[in-house]
């Protein structure tokens, strides 16, 4: 996992990166964070989570 940070850190868009902290911060597979869309986020007294 730390080698996976360390390689975002050189990609040229920082989008690449926070797509793949979400990834690992969430186990989310990539089509599920693709097909993902503002309805699905919900956020409850500033706290963010995913339905």
């Amino acid at each position: 996992m730390n080698r996976l940070l360390k390689a975002t850190r050189s990609c040229r868009s920082s989008a690449i990166t926070q797509v793949i902290q979400f990834a690992l911060a969430t186990g989310m597979r990539r089509g599920e964070i693709a097909n993902m869309q503002w309805k699905d986020a919900v956020t409850h007294d500033q706290a963010k989570s995913i339905a």
